[in-house]
């Protein structure tokens, strides 16, 4: 069975590898289903990266451009105590990218914006104490990113992505590093980035 997986996987990538239509021919007028996962670094100084996954939707009007809309989900630990997360994140957004089509490959630049939801997984972070953890968690995202596309198939498609998320509330003017009450630990950062890898499927027009 595991070998007729590979044998059939094989198969598509070398279809795709010599295949005659390249990736802007397979492109216009089709939306798109991604699924991506990677790890996040934190810009914090005692955070601690971990997994990200995500998901989205893309409808390219052209060859050369692309509507977004992602979600994302990424936790956050502390060095102190690596083995449990602090916060989990879940951020919903909408933008755009501009594509750059080479063949069967397209290098992209994109922009969205969108929400973050932060949600303390730790018992500790709950505690009233650390109530500044919460009230100070930012809820809007700006989101630059960088991506490329390589065709495996005519449906198929390997996407890998960086993504720098910043979030800021409105009338925030506090120090990225902050205090909380009791004067315990800094607060979040708001700059993260994201790594990931992952699949497009492509449907038909």
């Amino acid at each position: 069975m595991i070998t007729r997986l590979f044998k059939t996987s094989a198969l598509f990538f070398l279809i795709g590898l010599f295949s005659n239509e390249t990736f802007a021919q397979k492109t216009v007028g089709r939306l798109a289903l991604g699924l991506e996962a990677g790890y996040d670094i934190h810009s914090g100084p005692l955070e601690k990266g971990g997994l990200n996954i995500g998901g989205n939707f893309r409808y390219f009007p052209t060859s050369k451009a692309a509507l977004v809309i992602s979600v994302r989900n990424y936790a956050v630990s502390f060095l102190n105590a690596p083995t449990e997360n602090a916060f989990v994140n879940t951020t919903i957004s909408l933008g755009g990218e501009k594509h750059f089509n080479f063949n069967k490959f397209s290098p992209y630049l994109g922009l969205e914006a969108g929400l973050q939801f932060s949600a303390a997984s730790s018992f500790l972070m709950r505690l009233p104490s650390n109530s500044a953890y919460v009230n100070n968690s930012a809820k809007y995202i700006f989101v630059p990113k960088a991506g490329l596309f390589y065709q495996l198939t005519n449906h198929l498609n390997l996407v890998g992505e960086a993504v720098l998320i910043n979030t800021f509330s409105p009338g925030d003017l506090a120090p990225l590093y902050d205090k909380n009450n009791d004067n315990l630990a800094p607060l979040l950062s708001k700059t993260n980035y994201l790594l990931s890898l992952g699949l497009v499927f492509k449907f038909n027009e």
